[in-house]
Parts: structure tokens; C-alpha cells; sequence
């Protein structure tokens, strides 16, 4: 299936043995193919109407079956039975999904889906195959049992150990440091605010740094001059001495 700008192209091909496979092509406009309903779209809906445990009547929707022939495929509800699963059982809702192809054939399925929307069954009608949800964990856990735990315990994961993941980290350590100096570099004031709260703490020894920190940052102003602080580069008052006398 292939879809472009005028509508969509079914191509099917068939093989039996080693004969030369043969090949068709159906191509459908885009008006035919106004609401259609793939395959895995319509398994979607199933386990929604599932879900909600109800499906709405008259419900139709445009398709293509395995011939690739554009036809309908209509849904019904047929209602909630029980089904053995495993050791257990379970209420499963059934839903019918019958495609009608042309010269009035048409494909039923049924499909039994579990209360949390888990496939359970599927069984195509006049077909003496049946398929039937095996895991017995998941048809455990539906049917209020307990889940088995896992054979083999979970292994710790050691990333140091991890040759990919060690690699992440050492990429991602370069570039955090690359964004770190760039950022640094683009705000040279952050070194006059470092330098002038240095200064003042190392001046105050305040009791708590923190609170005096909070208090600092609060009522500073932007600095005037971005590459340098007059109070960092003179930390002390410059006193003059006079100068000795030589005898």
C-alpha cells in the first residue's frame, strides 16, 4: 500500500513454489478512500470498544481486504463469555468484525478481548483454527492471580562497566563542559559577583553563610564596569608609608 498526492496504490503479489510470482495493482482516489480503516487501525478500535464494552449499532467502516479489493467491514457486539485461560478463567468480551467483500462473500471474525483490552482469542468463523492467548502471567494477572516472578533475578547495572554507556557519559560530560565555559565566557560579570561576595564574606565571617548570601544577592546592583571589580582588585585600602631615610 503505498499512498500519494491523488490517493493510494495496492499492489498484492502472489507466489506459489518456484513459479514466477504474479502481481496486481489497484489504485483508489482519494474520495473512496474517505474514512478508511487499515488492519491495525481496526485492531485499535477493537480493544477500545472492548475497553468500553460496548459498540455503537450500524457501526462501518471502508476497507481493503486481502485481495486488495476497496470493500466494508461492519462490527457488532456479540456480548461477554467466559474463557479459559491457563489454570484459570476469565470474562472476555466478544466482538464480531465481518468484512464483505463483492459477489456478497464475506469474512467473520470473532475477537474476545480481556477487560484491560488484551487480545485473548481469535477465531475466524467456518475456519478450524483458533488462536488463543498462551502467556500465563498476563492471564494470571487478568484473572486476579499472582504474577510469577522471573526466573533469574534483575542484574545490577554497572554503566562504569558499560563500554556504550560510558561513552555517553564522557560525550555528555564534554559537552555540559563546552556549554558551562561558553556560558561563563558570554558573562564575564559573574566573576566581578563572585570576587565582591568572596570579599564580603571573607570581610563579615558571617554566622550564616547562607542568610548572608541571600541578603548579598538581594540588594546587589549590576555591576558598572563588566570585566573588572574596583573592590576585587584593591581587597584592601591601600595605605602610604613614608618612605625611610637612609643615613
Amino acid at each position: 500500500m503505498v499512498s500519494h498526492q491523488h490517493g493510494m496504490t495496492v499492489t498484492k503479489t502472489l507466489q506459489e513454489g518456484e513459479a514466477e510470482p504474479q502481481c496486481w495493482s489497484f489504485i483508489y482516489s482519494r474520495a473512496e478512500l474517505q474514512g478508511l480503516l487499515p488492519e491495525g487501525a481496526s485492531l485499535l478500535l477493537l480493544r477500545v470498544l472492548a475497553c468500553r464494552r460496548e459498540v455503537p449499532p450500524g457501526l462501518v467502516f471502508p476497507t481493503i481486504n486481502t485481495d486488495g479489493h476497496l470493500c466494508t467491514a461492519s462490527y457488532r457486539a456479540v456480548g461477554v463469555e467466559p474463557q479459559a485461560l491457563s489454570s484459570a478463567e476469565a470474562e472476555v468480551f466478544v466482538i464480531e468484525r465481518a468484512v464483505h467483500g463483492r459477489a456478497d462473500a464475506s469474512t467473520v471474525w470473532h475477537s474476545s478481548f480481556l477487560p484491560s483490552g488484551r487480545l485473548a482469542r481469535l477465531v475466524q468463523v467456518g475456519s478450524p483454527m483458533v488462536m488463543r492467548l498462551q502467556d500465563e502471567s498476563v492471564s494470571g494477572a487478568e484473572t486476579g492471580g499472582v504474577k510469577p516472578q522471573p526466573p533469574f533475578p534483575k542484574q545490577p547495572l554497572d554503566w562504569e562497566e558499560d563500554i556504550q554507556l560510558f561513552s555517553w557519559f564522557l560525550g555528555r560530560k564534554e559537552e555540559l563542559q563546552e556549554s558551562h565555559t561558553a556560558y561563563i565566557q558570554q558573562h564575564p560579570e559573574l566573576q566581578v559577583l563572585l570576587s565582591d561576595f568572596l570579599l564580603a564574606l571573607l570581610l563579615q565571617q558571617p554566622q550564616d553563610p547562607v542568610s548572608f548570601a541571600a541578603e548579598f544577592f538581594a540588594h546587589r546592583e549590576p555591576p558598572e564596569i563588566p570585566f573588572s571589580s574596583p573592590g576585587a582588585a584593591n581587597p584592601s585600602p591601600t595605605t602610604s608609608h613614608p618612605a625611610a631615610h637612609r643615613e
